[in-house]
C-alpha cells in the first residue's frame, strides 16, 4: 500500500521504531514488554512483505465468471446490472450461500486489494460496498425462508467501527441456518450490546472489531 503511494517503507520502519521506544518507556512491567514484543515482530517482518498483491478473483473459483462480471459492473457504476446478475442467478437456483461467498465476498476482497494498491479511490470503494449491501438486502426473501431452529444470535460492530458488511454476512448465514438473528449494525455502544443480549436471551453474541475506536477500548 505504501509503495503504490510513493511512501518509502523506511518511513514506516522509523515510525514503528519510535513507537516501540515510547511504549517501552511509558508502559510498565509485562504490559510494556508485550507491546514492545509485538512491535518488534512487526519490524522483523516488514521487509518480507510483498510489493504487489495478487488478485483475489481467480478464474478457477466457483462462479468466477459471475464475480468478474459483478465487480466490473460496480466499477462502471452500473449497480442495476450487478443486481440483475445476482438476482437472476438466485432465481435460477444458485444457492444464496454461494452468492455470498463466491461473488460478494470475493468481490469485496478484490475491492480491498484495489484500494490498497491505489487502483481504486475511497469513494469507489464506498460505492461498491454500499451497492453490495443493497443487493444483499434484495436476497432477503431467500435468506429468511429457512425454518427456525430456536437459537438466537445478536450481532454487532464495536463502538467506533463502521465496517459492518462482514458481520452482516455472518448474521445472514446464521439466519439461513434457522437462527433468530438480531443485527445491531455498525458502532454500537458496549452497554447497549449487553442489554440487547439479555433482552433477547441470545445464545451467541457475534462481534466485529475491524477498528477499535476510543469508546470500544474503554
Amino acid at each position: 500500500m505504501l509503495g503504490k503511494r510513493n511512501i518509502p517503507v523506511e518511513d514506516l520502519a522509523r515510525h514503528l521504531e519510535l513507537t516501540r521506544t515510547v511504549l517501552g518507556e511509558m508502559l510498565a512491567g509485562d504490559t510494556g514488554a508485550l507491546a514492545v514484543e509485538y512491535v518488534s515482530a512487526g519490524l522483523a517482518q516488514l521487509q518480507s512483505f510483498p510489493v504487489d498483491l495478487p488478485t483475489c478473483l481467480h478464474e478457477d473459483a466457483p462462479h468466477a465468471g459471475m464475480a468478474f462480471e459483478y465487480l466490473d459492473a460496480l466499477r462502471k457504476g452500473e449497480r442495476h446490472v450487478a443486481s440483475k446478475l445476482v438476482l437472476d442467478a438466485a432465481a435460477n437456483g444458485t444457492p444464496v450461500r454461494e452468492l455470498y461467498l463466491h461473488v460478494f465476498q470475493a468481490a469485496q476482497y478484490e475491492v480491498g486489494r484495489l484500494w490498497q494498491t491505489n487502483q481504486m479511490t475511497v469513494a469507489e470503494e464506498h460505492y461498491c460496498t454500499a451497492a453490495t449491501q443493497l443487493i444483499m438486502s434484495q436476497l432477503y426473501p431467500y435468506v429468511f425462508a429457512s425454518e427456525k431452529t430456536g437459537g438466537t444470535l445478536v450481532a454487532t460492530c464495536v463502538a467506533g467501527d463502521l465496517h459492518e458488511i462482514g458481520i452482516r454476512m455472518v448474521t445472514d448465514f446464521f439466519e439461513m441456518d434457522g437462527w433468530n438473528t438480531y443485527y445491531l449494525g455498525a458502532s454500537t455502544p458496549a452497554q447497549a450490546v449487553v442489554d440487547t443480549v439479555v433482552q433477547q436471551q441470545a445464545q451467541v453474541l457475534a462481534i466485529s472489531a475491524t477498528n477499535l475506536g476510543p469508546p470500544a477500548r474503554r
